[in-house]
């Protein structure tokens, strides 16, 4: 019954809403998500690049009027942003729990080739993903639930950097930036490497030997814009730190880093004035504390007071802290609260 009301609101979407693409197949074979007291609404988005993207958006049910809305941008990898067989701990139960307890319209796009989204995510690249996201926050501006005046944007992990270029020239309410960066993403590689390898107990000089190695290797690939194949094959020595392929990274290809790379996210945040919660966990050894510290300074220099660092003892990458229920990771009570209060105070109870 529940999953038959959400294909309907599908089709009502599609017509009364003025969809910026054609309707979707459903590609994953998966039920589509429903939460007791949300509306749920499946469309779709099309990327002026060219692939249709899926878009999930709930409001709470009967609501009426104009909401506040909120805009999430994903993580690096090619994970869905739906979670129909119910949410993991960490990331995938914020968003949820944002969906079915806070009262905002909600946002998520999968990256193309993702979910039931057109394209291949393992070929596309970093300014094809932006330019995504942008036609999603112009989607919300016009749509018939959202104040486009109260409108956020939230993003995780490597997507938290470039949040501002989202926006564009386009004024928004504020920021929630969780677990991710602000240096140079060569910057951020480098110490991430390091971490990597003391945490795998590397002894100390190989630690040291391999970081120059990386270092030489990452020279070639993000700052000569060359792919890890190009870089071994004229420094065959490099080889033995590479253990990824030969024109991807973490699944993404070489081009996808190289954007990556050239992306001045300092500069970005340093025309910030907006609210902006930073968060980290001081678990994570992907992203690091410096460059939350950084993007705080960066956006109080132009507003003083408007952003705050929260720091969350013993939580990972991923949003979750150890001893839940039969020791299960959890998604941190506190983080949610903190996310509440913020999203409360910059958009308004409603």
């Amino acid at each position: 019954m529940r999953t038959a009301a959400v294909l309907l609101l599908l089709v009502l979407c599609a017509s009364a809403a003025g969809a910026q693409a054609p309707p979707l197949a459903r590609r994953s074979g998966l039920p589509f998500e429903a939460f007791p007291g949300v509306e749920v609404v499946y469309t779709a988005i099309r990327n002026p690049r060219g692939p249709v993207q899926r878009a999930i958006l709930t409001r709470p049910e009967r609501s009426s009027g104009r909401r506040a809305a909120i805009l999430f941008v994903p993580w690096l990898s090619c994970d869905s942003v739906e979670s129909p067989k119910g949410a993991a701990p960490g990331i995938d139960e914020l968003l949820q729990r944002v969906a079915a307890q806070m009262p905002y319209v909600l946002l998520r796009v999968d990256k193309p080739g993702v979910g039931d989204s057109e394209g291949v995510c393992r070929d596309t690249d970093l300014e094809t993903e932006i330019d995504g996201s942008r036609a999603a926050l112009a989607f919300l501006r016009t749509h018939p639930w959202v104040d486009p005046s109260r409108i956020l944007i939230m993003g995780h992990s490597f997507a938290g950097a470039f949040l501002p270029l989202v926006a564009g020239d386009t004024p928004v309410a504020g920021y929630v930036v969780i677990n991710s960066w602000v240096r140079s993403w060569f910057e951020r590689l480098i110490e991430f490497e390091r971490l990597r390898m003391e945490r795998s107990k590397t002894p100390t000089g190989e630690v040291a030997e391999r970081v120059a190695a990386l270092i030489e290797l990452y020279t070639g690939f993000l700052l000569e814009r060359k792919t890890p194949a190009q870089v071994i094959k004229e420094k065959p020595s490099l080889a033995r730190v590479w253990d990824d392929e030969p024109a991807h990274q973490y699944d993404r290809p070489a081009v996808f880093f190289h954007q990556l790379q050239a992306i001045n996210a300092s500069r970005a945040w340093s025309s910030v004035r907006v609210p902006t919660l930073a968060i980290w966990g001081e678990a994570d050894f992907v992203m690091h504390r410096v460059d939350h510290e950084r993007l705080v300074a960066l956006v109080n220099g132009n507003a003083p007071g408007a952003a705050r660092l929260l720091t969350v003892p013993g939580m990972d990458h991923g949003m979750t802290v150890p001893g839940g229920p039969n020791g299960r990771p959890q998604l941190p009570q506190g983080v949610v609260d903190e996310i509440r209060k913020f999203l409360s105070a910059t958009l308004g109870p409603t």
